[in-house]
């Protein structure tokens, strides 16, 4: 209530702590996380350690525990009544108070326990992939051209644009909502709450080798750092095969990004993966130089290219061979000058378009 008082527009939030579902034991957390998000949209916890109790401001926020107060909850339109049961809804509320004037902050001298529930305790009934139908409204609304990093993952590879993304009701009141309330843009946001994802996307989707039909495949997760990177028969559904290469040289899913396999590790294929951001390996260790006139994918720290063989199923460090077949992969998308920039110049080229028509 005190930090709400100083400052109005603030959403203040408690530290969330476990309640078991069976046992009702009491799950301490650390005082130093902050929410973010992932270009798939969802939500999770890194640690930033801090040192003091003092509140400090995070840029996302996990939704159903907070405070705020009522005109600034109204006059940012509450909830989106269009969205459906749960999902989206605490990235919605994190993006437009950040973007139009308010602030998120964590006091971690205040803590709330939660029961997490192993199952849903509601049924319904709905014709809508949750939580993907509210994700969709939150990028349309609130991410700008950033929102092609999201709907890309939609559907199938290859799939028309319009059928992947499919049906998310009208956000028509909620861009209003925005304009009116004269909001930042998606990339300010970015800059100054989340400025690790603004490095630009030049590659999404597949990374295949057609001389095998194989893409790169692996599980996302905080837990799954040391995972070889593995290849499997092109599926096209996305998923565990949807990777992103930025302009900074690292590959990545959302979590874990692409490494060279570290010393010590028991994996047979020479790529696993690892902490995008990792004090212990040289920068190097994680960037990869990729020339998509040639497919070949160098690995910066050793200056040897990615390269899959059959028999064994593997995937190799060898010395780079532009003739080299098993050498050479292929996004579904690539811009060389960014993806997010290339939406941003097909938009003002439209935009151009529609004034000399006029």
């Amino acid at each position: 209530m005190e930090r709400i008082h100083k400052n109005p527009k603030a959403i203040v939030c408690p530290v969330i702590e476990e309640i078991n579902d069976k046992t009702f034991q009491y799950k301490f957390v650390t005082r130093d996380l902050v929410g973010v998000f992932y270009w798939n949209l969802d939500f999770g916890w890194v640690s930033k350690p801090r040192p003091t109790w003092a509140p400090y401001e995070t840029p996302a926020m996990a939704g159903g525990l907070f405070s705020i107060r009522k005109d600034w909850f109204s006059q940012l339109g509450f909830y989106d009544e269009g969205m459906e049961i749960w999902g989206g809804e605490q990235l919605e509320l994190s993006f437009k108070a950040w973007m139009c004037g308010g602030s998120i902050e964590i006091v971690p001298c205040s803590r709330v326990g939660h029961i997490f529930r192993t199952f849903s305790p509601y049924k319904w009934t709905t014709k809508v992939k949750l939580p993907e139908y509210n994700y969709k409204r939150v990028a349309a609304v609130w991410m700008d051209d950033y929102q092609e990093l999201y709907y890309d993952r939609l559907g199938k590879t290859g799939g028309r644009r319009v059928d992947n993304i499919g049906d998310y009701g009208t956000v028509a009141a909620r861009q209003e909502l925005r304009e009116g309330l004269l909001c930042k843009d998606f990339s300010w946001y970015l800059q100054n709450q989340m400025p690790n994802l603004l490095s630009e996307v030049k590659g999404m989707g597949e990374i295949r080798n057609f001389h095998h039909d194989f893409c790169l495949d692996q599980q996302d997760g905080v837990d799954n750092a040391g995972l070889p990177v593995l290849v499997f028969d092109c599926h096209g559904d996305k998923g565990n095969q949807y990777w992103y290469y930025r302009a900074d040289g690292k590959i990545m899913r959302d979590v874990q990004c692409m490494v060279r396999r570290r010393k010590g590790s028991k994996n047979e294929n020479h790529v696993e993966l690892g902490p995008c951001e990792d004090s212990s390996l040289p920068e190097s260790y994680m960037k990869w130089d990729y020339d998509p006139r040639s497919g070949l994918m160098k690995h910066e720290h050793s200056g040897m290219c990615l390269k899959v063989t059959r028999s064994p199923l593997k995937l190799w460090l060898k010395p780079c061979n532009a003739q080299d077949t098993e050498q050479k992969w292929f996004f579904t998308q690539y811009e060389e000058e960014g993806i997010v920039e290339t939406e941003r110049r097909m938009a003002k080229d439209e935009e151009g378009e529609r004034h000399g028509e006029l």
